[in-house]
C-alpha cells in the first residue's frame, strides 16, 4: 500500500492576474488529500473520490482513451473559449480524478501489470478556492511517482498535476498545483517563454499566524473555469482598465513578500484590503462576500478572497488576518458561515506510509 497526501492552498495575493504574466504568492496549508493505492487482484482500476459519493472501474485501456478525448476536446476549447467544452470533460468529479491516472499513465508511459485501487479522503473544503482539485491531481500523481520510481519527483508530479488541471479549468495558472506540490510559501509568474517559481524563505511570527482564519462562505455556484473564462472576456473587451488593475495588483504581490519577510502584521493587512479591492473591481467577487468582509474591515482587520471567486452568491474562501479570532467567529456565527483556523506555509506532497 502506498499512501501520498497533498496540501490545499490559498493565495495570498494575485489570483486572476497571475495568469497574465504577473507574480503572485501562493501558500500551502494545514488541510489535505490523502491518495491511498493497493494494487488488485484483477486488471481493474477503482477509484473512490473524496466525499466517497461516487466509485469508477475501468480498464487502463478505458482511462487511456478517456484521457487522449478530453486532451483533443481541451486543444478545441483553447481555439474556442468555450466554456460548455470543458464541462463535458469533467461532467462529474470522477472524472477529474480518472483524469489525473490517465495523465499519469501517459507521462510515466508505463503499462499496469495489474489493477489499482484509489481511495482518497481530504480535509480541504471541495470547490471553494482552496486548490483541492489540484491536491487530488498532485496526491494520485506523487501515488504514481512512488509506485514506478519509489521517489516522490516533485517537477514530474507538477507536470502531471498541471496537465490534469487543464481539462477542467482551461486556462490554469499552474499555481495551485506548485503550492500543493512543493509546499511553503511560493513566488510564481508565468509568460509565454517561462514560468518563475521560488520558495519564499519566510517564517511567520506566531502573533502572525494566530491572526491568521478562514471563512468559508459556501461553494460558488461558478467554477473555476468559469471565472478564470469571466475574466478573459473582460480582459479582451477592456484591455486598458483591466491592465491597470493587474499592474497594481503586480505592485502589491512585490509589497506583500517583503511586508511577510519583515513580519509587518498591519502592513500585510493593508496589503490584503487594497488586493481585495482590485478584485472586486474585476467583477470576481459577490456581494454577499463583500458585505462580510467591509464588517471585518470595520474591525480593523482585513480580509480578501483565496482563490477564483464567485459572483452570484459564495465567493468560496476568504482568508481573515485580524489579532482577535474570537470577533471573527462570532462574524461567522452571525452570518452562518464556517470558521477555521488555518496555519500557512505548510509541507507540501509527502509520503504517508
Amino acid at each position: 500500500m502506498i499512501a501520498v497526501s497533498a496540501p490545499g492552498k490559498i493565495h495570498l495575493l494575485g489570483e486572476h492576474s497571475v495568469v497574465y504574466g504577473k507574480p503572485a504568492i501562493l501558500t500551502a496549508v494545514d488541510r489535505r488529500t490523502t491518495i491511498t493505492l493497493t494494487e488488485r487482484r484483477d486488471d481493474f482500476v477503482v477509484i473512490t473520490t473524496p466525499d466517497l459519493s461516487q466509485t469508477a472501474k475501468l480498464t487502463q485501456e478505458q482511462i487511456i482513451e478517456k484521457t487522449v478525448h478530453a486532451r483533443r476536446i481541451w486543444e478545441e476549447f483553447t481555439k474556442t473559449n468555450n466554456k460548455n467544452l470543458l464541462q463535458t470533460i469533467t461532467a462529474t468529479p470522477i472524472d477529474f480524478a480518472i483524469l489525473a491516472i490517465g495523465e499519469s499513465l501517459l507521462h510515466f508511459s508505463r503499462k499496469l501489470s495489474k489493477g489499482l485501487a484509489f481511495s482518497a479522503n481530504s480535509t480541504i473544503f471541495q470547490g471553494s478556492g482552496m486548490g483541492s482539485s489540484s491536491a487530488l491531481a498532485v496526491a494520485i500523481a506523487g501515488a504514481f511517482s512512488v509506485f514506478f520510481n519509489q521517489k516522490l519527483d516533485k517537477e514530474i508530479i507538477n507536470t502531471i498535476a498541471f496537465e490534469t488541471e487543464k481539462k477542467r479549468h482551461g486556462f490554469p495558472s499552474g499555481g495551485d498545483n506548485t503550492a500543493s506540490t512543493y509546499g511553503g510559501f511560493i513566488w510564481y509568474q508565468k509568460n509565454d517563454k517561462e514560468k518563475t517559481i521560488k520558495n519564499l524563505p519566510i517564517s511567520l511570527s506566531k502573533n502572525i499566524q494566530q491572526s491568521c482564519s478562514l471563512l468559508f462562505t459556501g461553494n460558488p455556484i461558478e467554477t473555476t473555469g468559469d471565472m478564470v473564462s469571466f475574466v478573459r472576456k473582460q480582459y479582451e473587451d477592456q484591455k486598458e482598465k483591466v491592465d491597470h488593475i493587474f499592474s497594481d495588483q503586480s505592485d502589491l504581490v512585490i509589497k506583500l513578500k517583503s511586508a511577510l519577510e519583515r513580519d509587518d502584521l498591519e502592513e500585510i493587512k493593508k496589503i490584503i484590503t487594497n488586493g481585495e479591492r482590485n478584485l472586486e473591481k474585476i467583477g470576481v467577487v459577490s456581494p454577499a462576500s463583500q458585505k462580510i468582509m467591509r464588517e471585518i474591515e470595520k474591525l480593523k482587520g482585513a480580509a480578501k478572497i483565496c482563490g477564483a471567486g464567485g459572483i452570484k452568491k459564495s465567493s468560496g474562501v476568504i482568508l481573515v488576518v485580524h489579532q482577535d479570532q474570537k470577533m471573527i467567529q462570532k462574524i461567522a456565527n452571525y452570518n452562518n458561515i464556517i470558521y477555521s483556523p488555518v496555519a500557512l506555509g505548510q509541507e507540501g506532497v509527502r509520503i504517508e506510509k
